[in-house]
């Protein structure tokens, strides 16, 4: 018997998967919370009623994780400057080649990006966190 207590259907969440690929494939992994946030605006764009739309709860990302076990969810820590230092230039090189595909792919202009400095390009990402990727 099929579950009736999902709040999105499999093609919405279907739409979370992509957006978790997509940013796997740019080498960015997604918090938990901007999981849930996801399936959010999809629950929000896909609403039409005079009452508020449905939101998914608190633990939803985890449980997502379960019906969808390619996904694993685990703990990202920070580099230590030490480590970040001693990065090998061939695996930077092959970094910056990457991104450029990815800018090129995504017609992403210059005047799109910002705050990439030696220190990284993810405002706000300072500690250790909770992901979700393959």
């Amino acid at each position: 018997m099929p579950v009736t207590n999902h709040r999105l259907t499999d093609d919405q969440e279907l739409a979370v998967c992509q957006y978790l690929d997509r940013l796997d494939n740019i080498s960015t992994s997604a918090r938990l919370q901007m999981v849930t946030g996801c399936a959010n605006d999809i629950l929000q764009y896909g609403h039409c009623g005079s009452e508020p739309a449905p939101i998914v709860s608190d633990h939803w990302a985890q449980r997502f994780q379960h019906r969808h076990p390619e996904y694993y969810i685990c703990k990202q820590v920070t580099i230590e400057i030490d480590c970040k230092n001693a990065h090998q230039p061939d695996s930077i090189q092959a970094w910056f080649q990457k991104y450029q595909t990815v800018c090129q792919q995504y017609q992403i202009q210059d005047s799109d990006k910002y705050n990439f400095d030696e220190t990284g390009f993810r405002i706000g990402i300072g500690r250790d966190q909770w992901i979700i990727t393959r």
